[in-house]
């Protein structure tokens, strides 16, 4: 279940682009529900990177570049809304 689990949260931050366009993100879906999202995707992956990544593995490397992608995301976000 835990693997599933991070593999949607993968998943999930795929939908996004690399880039932080929030008028593509404001035109697609309300905020809110963005923010939700990402933080439980972002909580899953940090979860995982925390307790069972192994550092320098790949696994680790590619969490921690889906991880960096959600933050990028919430600072672009939060120029509009601190929450």
């Amino acid at each position: 279940m835990a693997s599933i689990c991070m593999q949607s949260a993968c998943q999930m931050l795929d939908m996004l682009p690399d880039g932080a366009d929030m008028n593509w993100l404001y035109g697609v879906s309300p905020w809110w529900c963005v923010v939700h999202y990402m933080m439980q995707s972002t909580t899953v992956l940090l979860v995982e990177l925390f307790a069972r990544g192994q550092r320098g593995s790949t696994e680790a490397t590619g969490l921690a570049k889906k991880v960096e992608k959600a933050i990028r995301w919430l600072r672009a976000m939060s120029i509009n809304d601190s929450s």
